[in-house]
């Protein structure tokens, strides 16, 4: 926490007779300033202005490189003082610990040099800047309307447009369908290793898992009424943490252990990235997953993090309850032995 000093007030040069001396005026002040315990100070405009009719406040800038140095505009001075002097405040100011907030006008300019037609109004308007600074020159093309511009307003027209949205709708379908059908064919899979209940196993002809999918299909409208998109991507953050952990875990386990590393893998890592994997995996615990539910419970409340925990928790019950079920399909098996091998005696 700090306190800020506003340093200047509306034509304070000619108010406290301090014309061409404010930085030095306020440089004065600063021990004081620091004493009394303000921590920052908070300057006008420094930038060379337009003074179109006399010396200003620097709200109508034209050289944002001149800050008391060029002659140009008036004089080689800002209405506050040169940029030696300005250079002598921002010593003094951290040097007693204060910050410094600048105070920068950029959505507008003034006292431009040339006047030059803009080909896209036909109009003739003071849009040609050469500072003496010789930094930042401008024409029309720095300012409404330009080429810029005209490029970003549909140049195509209404049905460049169409197209445009139709195409965005389009890739979001795709990312829909692509997003459903993985966590679905994850699902599946999981199913079919005895993860995941046997119910999941299901697929229509087509060899979609559609009840995967219309399960994926209704947790998701679930998320939408969380409210805001920031909040959804808070709870899924927390299940993204977990998952990508156990993810490194289990390919540095599949690395070392001596049965799994006989199985095929089409894909493998380089050498050595197993340490890498591990390192990272480890980095998930303290930084990411305790980070993700502290900064999602104090930025967006406890029920995204609640619904980020819960479908994570959810897995645990469904993984205990398929084990049972295999444990029953093994029992079926093994009661069935008996009677196969009397099958194959009689053939």
């Amino acid at each position: 926490m700090g306190v800020i000093m506003q340093a200047f007030h509306w034509d304070c040069p000619r108010e406290d007779k301090k014309e061409f001396q404010w930085w030095n005026f306020i440089n004065e002040k600063i021990p004081s300033l620091a004493k009394v315990g303000f921590t920052s100070l908070w300057l006008p405009p420094i930038h060379k202005a337009a003074n179109l009719v006399g010396p200003s406040m620097g709200y109508d800038p034209y050289d944002y490189y001149d800050l008391g140095e060029f002659d140009q505009k008036g004089g080689i001075p800002t209405w506050f003082g040169t940029r030696k002097e300005l250079e002598s405040v921002i010593e003094s100011a951290h040097r007693l610990g204060l910050s410094l907030i600048a105070d920068i006008v950029i959505n507008h300019n003034s006292g431009a040099d040339l006047q030059e037609v803009n080909p896209i109004t036909g109009q003739s308007r003071w849009t040609v800047f050469n500072p003496k600074s010789e930094k930042f020159p401008r024409n029309w093309e720095s300012f409404h309307p330009s080429m810029y511009e005209s490029w970003d307003e549909m140049a195509f027209g209404d049905i460049g447009a169409t197209l445009v949205i139709l195409m965005l709708i389009g890739a979001i379908i795709l990312l829909i369908q692509i997003g459903y059908s993985a966590a679905a064919r994850s699902m599946h899979a999981m199913s079919m290793e005895g993860n995941l209940p046997v119910w999941f196993k299901k697929t229509n002809s087509k060899g979609e898992p559609m009840r995967a999918i219309y399960v994926i299909a209704i947790f998701n409208m679930g998320l939408i009424f969380l409210g805001e998109p920031v909040e959804i991507l808070a709870a899924s953050a927390i299940a993204y943490v977990f998952a990508f952990a156990i993810g490194l875990f289990a390919y540095v386990k599949a690395s070392r252990d001596p049965e799994l590393r006989m199985l095929d893998r089409p894909f493998k890592a380089p050498r050595g990235w197993v340490w890498v994997a591990l390192a990272l995996g480890i980095m998930q615990v303290p930084l990411l997953v305790v980070g993700a539910l502290y900064i999602n419970n104090l930025s967006y409340g406890w029920i995204p993090t609640a619904i980020g925990l819960g479908v994570l928790g959810l897995f645990f019950p469904l993984w205990l309850y398929s084990q049972h079920e295999s444990h029953k399909l093994r029992v079926k098996e093994l009661l069935q032995e008996p009677d196969k091998k009397k099958d194959m005696e009689a053939s």
